[in-house]
């Protein structure tokens, strides 16, 4: 009898396949036996209690333990970790959600799930922040692990938002650089929220397409002004001890002189490595960022966009301060996107702060928001939607598999253009010009 090759192998993979899907299957049985006999009772209150100020304060690493699933990914071709979600969220339905059904997102709206503070005792454990996500040893592709990405982010509260956000950006490969400032002003404390739009593989593709050019918030009527700066300080490059002692620019009488051009525009950007590498092995920024760093409220909306436009410095990637005060240039900002509207024009119809908060309300249009990150799920409103957000990025991220990005949607961005022009051409009129064209 004749068998064809090529069939029998496939047949032997759905066999592996299908066993693979048995044993998982076994496994997560056995986890859903004991969290059944262990904590039924519990469970069934906690979905109808719970306390806002102390939330989560049932959990320990052995409740954890019991709550711990695998689930097989065709995409990884093995068993991962399913990401771990709060008891209290069991009801509400996030495919639903997602996808945009009004009735269930109406119904849903009038009784959100929210919280104030994690409690103390949440286990945070390596041990523990594993069995809530998976955390992979190796990079998931070969163009993730040969263009490493690098985040800067600042945090001062909700510890569980922080981490599923993390597990959402993390890839081994990547770093990563978190700083704390529980002193810092209000205005600081009230821009750290942002959640991922896009997966790491997602991030890698946009990032090639900008190849070396700058993201950044320029020309922004809306963010341009108030400038506060003191008064009582110099500006100019010789008394802000910007160029190191081996800096040919020292000898220059007129850059010496000449003030730094003071820029203003959000403070989240986009930067390639040779940007960050300039600014802290050739350059000294230390006085600027005490000069900056006075009190007056949105000083940190000047430092990027100022030495980022200034052509003495002469940073890899930046562009000229002129063309910067076009507004086009905003419309084409990605890095992050916050909407600025009134209550009545907010979907969710919350605002916090001038910012229309997100909610279960944009769970289907978030998915098709061309910017990297957005501003911002608030857990004292709407825990439930950034929950629902998290499970559908860690869904596309290790279950489902990869679809390129629209780059031409990208190539379109005069931050981009500019810097492809800019090689090619030193008139700064036709460099303007053609980048916005």
């Amino acid at each position: 009898m004749y068998f064809n090759k090529y069939y029998l192998l496939t047949f032997f993979v759905i066999i592996i396949i299908f066993f693979e899907f048995y044993l998982i299957n076994l496994n997560i049985n056995v986890y859903e036996s004991n969290s059944i006999e262990s904590g039924l009772e519990e469970t069934t209150k906690l979905t109808i209690n719970y306390s806002n100020e102390s939330y989560l304060d049932y959990l320990t690493s052995e409740i954890l333990e019991k709550e711990y699933k695998l689930r097989y990914s065709l995409k990884l071709g093995k068993a991962i970790p399913t990401l771990w979600k709060s008891p209290y969220l069991v009801d509400l339905d996030c495919k639903k959600l997602l996808r945009g059904d009004i009735k269930y997102i109406k119904d849903a709206g009038n009784n959100r799930h929210s919280y104030k503070f994690v409690s103390k005792s949440f286990p945070i454990t390596c041990n523990d922040i594993k069995m809530r996500g998976y955390y992979p040893d190796e990079p998931l592709t070969k163009e993730e692990s040969e263009y490493p990405l690098a985040f800067a982010i600042n945090v001062f509260h909700d510890y569980l938002k922080i981490e599923q956000y993390f597990l959402l950006m993390y890839a081994p490969q990547n770093q990563f650089c978190y700083a704390i400032d529980k002193k810092s002003t209000d205005d600081f404390k009230n821009k750290n929220d942002d959640v991922p739009l896009k997966t790491n593989y997602e991030l890698v593709q946009i990032m090639k397409v900008y190849n070396g050019s700058i993201d950044m918030d320029f020309g922004n009527s809306f963010t341009s002004h108030p400038i506060n700066v003191l008064k009582n300080v110099s500006l100019k490059y010789k008394d802000l001890n910007i160029f190191k002692k081996e800096d040919s620019r020292l000898n220059n009488l007129i850059i010496m002189n000449s003030k730094l051009k003071i820029q203003k525009g959000f403070l989240e950007a986009s930067l390639p490595k040779e940007s960050v590498d300039y600014i802290v092995n050739v350059l000294n920024i230390s006085t600027l960022i005490n000069v900056l760093n006075s009190g007056l409220p949105y000083t940190d909306e000047i430092f990027w966009p100022s030495i980022m436009t200034s052509p003495e410095l002469n940073i890899p990637g930046w562009q000229h301060y002129k063309c910067s005060k076009n507004s086009k240039f905003s419309y084409f900002y990605f890095t992050r996107r916050s909407i600025y509207t009134s209550r009545k024009r907010c979907p969710t119809k919350h605002i916090r702060h001038g910012v229309c908060l997100l909610g279960i309300e944009m769970l289907n249009d978030l998915k098709s928001w061309p910017q990297f990150f957005g501003n911002k799920f608030y857990s004292e409103f709407d825990a439930g939607g950034s929950t629902c957000w998290v499970e559908y990025l860690y869904e596309k991220k290790y279950f489902e598999f990869n679809k390129e990005i629209d780059e031409t949607f990208y190539m379109r961005s005069p931050l981009i253009k500019y810097q492809k022009i800019k090689r090619e051409t030193s008139n700064l009129t036709e460099i303007c010009n053609l980048a916005l064209t």
